[in-house]
């Protein structure tokens, strides 16, 4: 169970809504984005995390996180924090 969750954001797609949000096994770093999916907004499906950490020494070696999904165009963006 995480100890924090945080930063949600919601979008919509054919019907299903995706949930996402920060997590982290303890109050602070490392902070990373998850997600769950719903249809009718009264049952929840929790998925896994959205993107893992990176290996040791890369730029998001530490966090990937805060995230939200937007569309432009025909094309959904996910721009994240590290």
């Amino acid at each position: 169970m995480p100890a924090l969750v945080a930063d949600p954001w919601v979008v919509e797609f054919q019907g299903t809504y995706y949930i996402g949000y920060t997590v982290s096994p303890s109050k602070s770093s490392p902070w990373q984005t998850a997600y769950a999916t719903t249809t009718d907004w009264q049952t929840f499906t929790k998925h896994r995390i959205i993107l893992p950490l990176g290996p040791s020494g890369t730029w998001d070696a530490v966090n990937t996180f805060r995230g939200a999904v937007t569309r432009i165009g025909d094309t959904y963006v996910f721009p994240y924090t590290r």
